[in-house]
């Protein structure tokens, strides 16, 4: 019959036996003695605390009530004797960086870091569980609260309640992988990190409530700021349309205004500046939060000042641009409507060769009809009807207004020819078909904010290119269609049957067909592709915001 005490250890009482006892008091008489007077109460409160968490595991784990001596020996063997510190740090082996690991994953256990806190130090201690930085797993609790609209918050204060908090220097060093023994407490308490933590200690209800508003200002700025770049990034695309040779694509657009190539490029980077600019500030300025960083240093103030002059730059550019376009359209826009307006309607036939393909440039409408002859006429202000140009050049037909002074929405063509595979539509030209166009092959191509509403009978393959704001309405039949739709093309084949069809949508066009056989198709940006039919193969990718969906 054994002789049992009771002993307080870190505000737990314990069952021990005598033997047990007195080893214990005697192990700790002789780290009193080993630890200096200034760090004796903070060294000797951890290993109190951490010799309590190895008397309750080992009596869980033996369903027992008193420690015994073999308990007591076990944890002197775990934390280690004073005496062996000077001797193990001369004779200690260097151990390799798998044998590191594996020792780190042994202790690592999670808690929430009291040191280092925003909203309950769930992220930073995830971010140590992990050996991670923390500034890195903050910004990815952020984004995933932004991808998935908040699903995350409940999970993360569930954590903020069931995770324990590393109180002990034990604690910080299981948090962070390392064996909590006697040496290692006692270098974590000696260390500068250590002392700087203390130094934190204490009511952080009002740090709390701070990060608050700080977490939803980074939350905004974040969301913000990716609008922006996602801007800017359409602007830059735009310029490289441009660099890339669709120059014309543009001008189509702005086709009386005199803006050359290196103005345009320079009003559209100057656009996309004004919106990167904000977006670099918005989004530096939430990391800068999420690392605790000061904004008042020598670096910051650089940096915000450099952003804010290159956006004065921007903006001033892009006023002066305007100005410049603005003083030459009033200009223009008297010639137009004196030239557009002054006079009578006349009509005239013009005599052409033959010709099997057809150029539309500028405000210019036409309409084809299939006969056996070929016969060009046109319908104008009589002021601008010697401006008003019809030639054929290999054998296209081409109808445009020479010098670009002259404007006007009065000016048809009306083209009469038995057969046509090509029609190319630039600067808002219009084409309707009178009446059914049957040919083996039909090539459409429109370039700015152009139109084409077709009825159609292609017994071989169609190919349609359509870029910058244009329409096509197209009704009847092809074979085979290879169509290409780029920037905000809109495409509506509701009426007219492909037998198979290859459709490559880019930008944020939109498109409506109806296949009876094969369908590849492809969408890209916010392009979306409807399809009717029952077709018996279908090859589908989209990518970004696009979608394709069977109606």
């Amino acid at each position: 019959m054994k002789k049992t005490l009771s002993i307080n250890l870190n505000g737990v009482a314990f069952y021990i036996d005598e033997d047990a006892y007195s080893t214990l008091k005697s192990y700790l008489n002789d780290l009193s003695k080993h630890f200096s007077d200034a760090e004796e109460s903070e060294i000797l409160k951890d290993i109190d605390a951490r010799i309590a968490e190895l008397f309750t595991e080992r009596l869980n784990n033996g369903n027992k009530t008193v420690v015994e001596m073999q308990d007591v020996e076990a944890v002197i063997e775990t934390l280690g004797s004073p005496n062996q510190f000077d001797v193990d740090g001369d004779e200690k082996e260097p151990q390799s960086k798998a044998d590191e690991k594996k020792e780190k994953r042994k202790y690592r256990k999670l808690y929430r870091n009291p040191n280092d806190v925003i909203l309950g130090g769930v992220a930073s201690g995830c971010a140590a569980y992990f050996g991670w930085d923390t500034t890195l797993m903050r910004i990815l609790f952020v984004l995933i609260v932004i991808v998935g609209f908040g699903w995350f918050i409940p999970i993360y204060f569930l954590m903020w309640i069931i995770v324990p908090e590393a109180q002990t220097a034990a604690q910080q060093l299981e948090m962070q992988g390392v064996e909590p023994n006697l040496e290692n407490i006692k270098e974590y308490i000696e260390s500068d990190r250590f002392k700087e933590s203390v130094k934190h200690v204490g009511n952080r209800t009002g740090e709390v409530f701070l990060w608050l508003f700080k977490a939803l200002f980074i939350l905004i700025g974040s969301i913000i700021g990716f609008a922006f770049i996602l801007v800017a990034i359409c602007v830059i695309a735009a310029i490289l349309v441009i660099i890339a040779g669709y120059s014309e694509l543009f001008a189509e657009f702005i086709p009386y205004y005199t803006i050359n190539n290196t103005t345009a490029i320079i009003l559209f980077g100057s656009i996309a500046v004004l919106f990167i600019s904000p977006a670099i500030g918005l989004i530096v300025g939430s990391i800068r939060l999420l690392q605790k960083r000061p904004n008042n240093t020598r670096r910051s103030h650089w940096l915000g000042w450099t952003l804010f002059i290159v956006w004065i730059i921007a903006l001033l550019t892009v006023i002066g641009i305007g100005i410049s376009l603005n003083n030459e359209l009033p200009q223009s826009i008297k010639r137009q409507i004196h030239h557009s307006f002054s006079g009578m309607m006349v009509e005239e036939t013009r005599n052409v060769p033959q010709f099997n393909s057809l150029q539309l440039s500028g405000n210019i409408t036409a309409y084809l009809t299939q006969s056996d002859s070929t016969e060009v006429s046109l319908r104008c202000p009589e002021e601008i009807t010697d401006k008003v140009k019809t030639e054929v050049e290999n054998g296209q037909l081409k109808i445009y207004i020479d010098g670009k002074d002259w404007i006007s929405d009065d000016i048809y063509a009306y083209i009469h020819v038995s057969d046509i595979d090509e029609v190319v539509l630039t600067g808002a030209s219009e084409l309707e078909c009178f009446t059914t166009f049957t040919t083996d092959n039909l090539s459409l191509k429109l370039l700015g904010a152009s139109d084409a509403d077709c009825n159609i009978n292609v017994k071989k393959q169609l190919h349609i290119e359509s870029a910058g704001g244009s329409s096509i309405d197209l009704k009847g039949y092809a074979h085979h269609a290879e169509i290409n739709l780029i920037g905000a093309s809109d495409l509506d084949a509701e009426k007219c049957k492909f037998t198979t069809c290859r459709l490559n949508a880019t930008g944020a066009s939109d498109a409506e067909i109806v296949v009876s056989d094969s369908l590849w198709v492809t969408a890209v940006g916010t392009s979306d592709i409807k399809y009717k039919g029952n077709p018996i193969f279908v090859s589908q990718k989209s990518g970004g915001l696009s979608s394709i969906t069977k109606k």
